[in-house]
């Protein structure tokens, strides 16, 4: 069960890995995206949650 948890982290982190890492490199890692109307993050937000869950998600796999 832990390592099905583990690749489902890791598949959908990967999202928000590729989307960070992209807005970094691009030089658009300041914007703003709206989740709902009192809450945004940037893409640097997204893109470093995204890469401690897919980090969490390799992890659970392994184990």
């Amino acid at each position: 069960m832990k390592r099905l948890a583990g690749l489902v982290l890791t598949v959908l982190s990967s999202v928000p890995l590729i989307w960070g890492g992209l807005s970094v490199l691009s030089g658009s890692a300041g914007a703003r995206i709206s989740i709902t109307d009192d809450f945004s993050v940037t893409a640097l937000t997204g893109g470093l949650i995204g890469v401690t869950t897919f980090t969490l998600g390799l992890i659970w796999l392994r184990d």
